[in-house]
């Protein structure tokens, strides 16, 4: 008697441990990209594609990373639905890209690889300003109302795009549309000089200029 208790007893416990005992979440598959992992775009405004998967059958959701260096990646969408996404506005024209899809089941996380892609067209150029030329004053002058007068300097869309920065003994004044400003100076040295920059940040700067004002 006391056998068969110890029979039956140990087959409840077996069959209470094995009704315990249930399967744990999966981790969806690792994202592949269906682009290829490098290819070049004919379109400034392409649509990445990948596929992915779950065990589970779990929701997934995605986040979109990219970037124009491989270590160094922005998020620029999440929670994507679909396993498609097509930039609302144009990249830029030859130029290479990464990017990197990471894939959640709401559980856990998997990370995709890193893949890149090449747009095609050419790069925007900027032409560096031509260098202002110092015309006056290059020797010593008296004191009073002095004029500073330097050349005109264009730049690949011209004269219009161009401002200027007078540095006179490190103060600075910013002008637009004149090459000469008109100043009081006293007794003393004096160094100045002249940087023309554009709307696309672009600089160069004029010899600088030691006089004496008398």
């Amino acid at each position: 008697m006391k056998i068969n208790i110890l029979i039956l007893g140990f087959s409840l416990f077996l069959l209470l441990s094995c009704g315990d005992d249930k399967p744990g979440n999966t981790a969806p598959s690792k994202p592949i990209s269906l682009n290829g992992a490098n290819y070049t775009c004919e379109v400034l405004r392409p649509t990445l594609s990948w596929s992915c998967s779950d065990i589970d059958n779990d929701k997934l959701t995605f986040t979109l990373k990219i970037g124009e260096n491989a270590t160094n990646l922005t998020e620029i969408a999440s929670n994507l639905s679909g396993t498609d996404y097509t930039f609302a506005n144009e990249l830029n024209k030859s130029t290479k890209y990464y990017w990197q899809i990471i894939v959640s089941d709401g559980k856990e996380e998997t990370i995709g690889d890193v893949w890149s892609f090449s747009t095609v067209g050419e790069p925007k150029t900027s032409i560096v300003p031509s260098t202002p030329i110092i015309i006056s004053p290059k020797t010593n002058v008296k004191t009073g109302n002095i004029d500073f007068i330097w050349s005109t300097v264009v730049d690949d869309k011209g004269m219009e795009n161009i401002s200027f920065i007078l540095n006179i003994n490190g103060e600075e004044t910013t002008l637009t549309d004149v090459t000469t400003k008109t100043l009081p100076l006293k007794a003393g040295e004096c160094v100045w000089y002249v940087t023309a920059y554009d709307e696309d940040g672009n600089g160069s700067e004029s010899e600088h200029i030691k006089i004496n004002v008398e």
